[in-house]
């Protein structure tokens, strides 16, 4: 990531995170202060003595800036950063002050991206109010999919909707990046985060589910109300283990773990259409099976039948844990403050530009690093692939990028289906046979997936079989000519296959293999099969996310995968800039572990529990990490989320922060949800947010306006309703074009188009040369 220059100029603790993941992958980025108390973070707790842990984490490998009192002074400033960067980051705070505006960014030079990093976008009529990470939780409809059906809606124990748009925000800075230097006239753009339609792309499956079923992803507990078995079982030693049945195959090898293989022949047990059906009866004869041994027997009974199951780790168990050593996933990094301080590692994983957590937070605003004046070198900026080339496909920042997407079911395909959002050309390579088994995912209208609908879609169908020489021939022809390979297998598999990253580069040394799994390449549980909820409860959230006086439970959506994948693609774009941008010329592998996401997602956590001992645990309103919350119901009988960052570190006991909260929610009972809605700062700086659920966004003024939920014919569903394009860019705009593709049915234009043939190509096998191999 060297060379790459980015100016943060956002006032809100939660909307530091995407500055921070570049800057942990290289990035020079220079973080702006403004007031005499600096930036706002530095005052949010969890606090050991008067610093900040909060700040420590997310102001990491930055440069501090102290912006001069005088608002002249401070706008040149600003101007002057603004000239040396690739980027600059804005958040709504920073619009509000009125200080510089987008319009005043853009004007000063045509190459600069603006990213603007608010909770409604902007524009639509909710353009401009304020808002927080919780909010998108709230108004994107994952807080309404998550806890019990006959209680409150839930926030999760992680800030997932402020790790989300921080993951499209960096996201959308190296997609405008690379478009702008992949360009013969170098331009920038405006590339608007709304934090909410974020956390709603992540759901991708909700809008084709309520259009085609009328389904709306309601509370469910700790299961799931269209696929059985997702459970969190408690065991005979009174720990957590947590697993998801995704294939019939998946649980009938549960079965055979459990010792009762005859249950594979029992039709209530046998489909997941009839486990739905008989829900109750299924989940009470796993769990009893579950609670009947200790974790320890669970674990080696599903691992000798290679079925995914995970236990639920605290903070205490992850820094136990040998895998967590093994990786390196927590890191010790030597601080003025703290002394030696452990947190999350840098992430993704790359095999040759490694990067790193270099310093934490710098101290008190008074003690800055000074502007010098200068950016200290001077960025090169070489096209990664002829324009001509470029302007010949799709719409979108990423348009002439070649994606081979080989995923199965869910992380890799979806990191896949991102970057074809965005423009890249990723063909989809499948089993002759079948197809990719997400084709089957529950749950199916007149036998089509509608997960698979959503999930696939803007891409390009190829089936062929990696073990038969010729199909293998084609397919080495297309590496020859990728870019980009993703793969989220079990470690082994593709080299199994003869496909692993020391045998592709010989094909074409500059290829990037980004790969998704459950623990990564390495340690003693690479090998384990695990799903997005497995990683979970390893990772730490299911810990923290449930009511106080009840068990663990998810999140309602497939957190782990969605979030590994836009960290996936993130990292892709980061490897072919740093590729494009050094002399190097060559690719990397990038290894992301499920697992790993969410523990970078709850990297206070671990700096809590490293430096003050405090084990996080499940609060119903408020985490010791100085965040308040709360979720009532109006008059009228709406729900609605509040929460505040501004309050100072208060733990769930402290008598104040009751107070404060009840006083909170009989405020929240005594209005009317119309109130609410338009005014949503209420008891001082709380934003109060409705809780939507999918029947609400569809028909929500703006998300109407904003015109994210999109509607195209299909050949099979007729018409299908999808999310649209996250983030949104102001002149390469990505398009939904198509939603999932008939098998095999682009095989003659992709062989054409990849390598001017026709549908009997064949190209050559590692380490042989042929027509059209080698980088790009």
């Amino acid at each position: 990531m060297s060379g790459l220059r980015l100016v943060d100029l956002t006032q809100t603790p939660e909307s530091l995170g995407a500055s921070t993941l570049l800057a942990d992958l290289g990035a020079e980025v220079i973080l702006v202060e403004f007031g005499e108390q600096g930036h706002r973070a530095r005052q949010v707790g969890p606090l050991k003595g008067s610093t900040s842990l909060l700040w420590k984490a997310t102001a990491r490998n930055k440069t501090v800036v102290r912006a001069p009192a005088d608002r002249a002074a401070a706008t040149r400033l600003i101007l002057e950063l603004c000239d040396g960067a690739d980027a600059v980051i804005i958040d709504q705070e920073l619009l509000d002050l009125a200080m510089v505006s987008i319009e005043d960014l853009a004007a000063r030079r045509a190459d600069l991206i603006v990213v603007a990093h608010t909770l409604y976008g902007l524009d639509g009529p909710r353009a401009g109010m304020p808002g927080n990470g919780r909010g998108a939780e709230a108004f994107g409809g994952q807080v309404f999919a998550s806890g019990e059906p006959e209680r409150e809606p839930l926030h999760s124990g992680l800030p997932l909707g402020s790790g989300t748009a921080a993951m499209f925000a960096a996201l959308g800075v190296m997609a405008a990046v690379i478009e702008r230097d992949m360009a013969v006239s170098p331009l920038g753009q405006v590339v608007d985060v709304a934090a909410y339609e974020t956390v709603l792309r992540v759901m991708d499956f909700l809008p084709i589910f309520y259009q085609q079923t009328g389904f709306e992803n309601r509370r469910s507990g700790g299961g799931s109300s269209y696929q059985v078995p997702v459970a969190t079982w408690a065991t005979a030693d009174g720990k957590w283990a947590s697993f998801t049945g995704n294939t019939n195959d998946i649980v009938h090898r549960l079965y055979r773990a459990m010792g009762r293989p005859e249950l594979v022949d029992d039709e209530r047990y046998a489909t997941n259409e009839a486990r739905v059906a008989n829900r109750g009866i299924v989940e009470a004869t796993l769990s009893a099976w579950a609670a009947s041994v200790t974790l320890e027997q669970l674990q080696a009974a599903c691992d000798a039948h290679d079925v995914p199951i995970a236990a639920v780790f605290s903070m205490a168990d992850i820094f136990a844990d040998a895998h967590y050593a093994a990786r390196g996933t927590i890191v010790a990094v030597s601080d003025h403050e703290l002394g030696e301080a452990r947190v999350p590692r840098a992430m993704p994983r790359f095999s040759r530009s490694t990067p790193e957590v270099r310093h934490l937070g710098h101290e008190v605003a008074g003690d800055d690093v000074a502007w010098t004046g200068e950016w200290g070198r001077d960025a090169v900026r070489p096209p990664l692939r002829a324009p001509e080339q470029a302007a010949s496909s799709r719409p979108g920042p990423l348009r002439g990028l070649r994606v081979l997407d080989i995923g199965q079911i869910l992380a890799g395909p979806y990191a896949c289906t991102l970057l074809a959002d965005l423009g890249a050309d990723v063909v989809k390579v499948e089993k002759r046979k079948g197809g990719d088994d997400f084709r089957r995912q529950a749950p199916l209208k007149d036998g089509i997936s509608l997960w698979w609908k959503a999930s696939a879609r803007n891409k390009r169908s190829i089936a062929l079989d990696l073990k038969a020489p010729e199909d293998r021939d084609v397919f080495f022809a297309l590496v020859a000519e990728a870019d980009l390979v993703v793969a989220n297998f079990v470690p082994g598999a593709l080299e199994r296959l003869g496909l692993s990253y020391e045998e592709l580069r010989e094909l074409n040394p500059s290829i990037v293999l980004l790969t998704v799994s459950g623990y990564g390449q390495d340690g003693p549980l690479r090998d384990r099969r695990a799903f997005g909820r497995n990683a979970e409860g390893f990772g730490g959230l299911s810990h923290v996310t449930g009511y106080e006086d009840g068990p663990p439970l998810p999140t309602g959506y497939p957190v782990a995968d969605a979030m590994s994948a836009t960290l996936g693609a993130l990292g892709a774009l980061c490897a072919l800039y740093e590729r494009a941008r050094t002399d190097v010329g060559v690719g990397q592998h990038i290894d992301v572990a499920l697992y790993e996401t969410i523990i970078r997602l709850g990297e206070l956590n671990v700096l809590m529990y490293d430096q003050l001992g405090v084990v996080a645990g499940r609060p119903p309103a408020a985490s010791t990490a100085g965040e308040t919350l709360c979720v009532a119901r109006s008059v009228d009988g709406v729900w609605f989320s509040a929460a505040n960052w501004d309050l100072g570190p208060l733990a769930p006991d402290t008598p104040e922060l009751g107070d404060r909260l009840g006083e909170l929610e009989r405020h929240i009972r005594a209005l009317p949800a119309d109130v609410l809605r338009a005014n949503p700062l209420q008891l001082g700086r709380y934003v109060v947010t409705p809780v939507n659920g999918i029947a609400d966004l569809a028909t929500d003024p703006h998300v109407a306006a904003r015109r994210f939920l999109a509607t195209l014919d299909d050949p099979e569903l007729h018409e299908v309703r999808l999310v649209g394009i996250v983030p949104r860019f102001s002149r390469t705009p990505g398009v939904v074009a198509s939603a999932s593709p008939v098998l095999d049915a682009d095989r003659d234009a992709v062989l054409a188009d990849w390598l001017g043939r026709g549908g009997a190509t064949v190209g050559a096998a590692p380490g042989a040369t042929s027509e059209g191999s080698g980088p790009r």
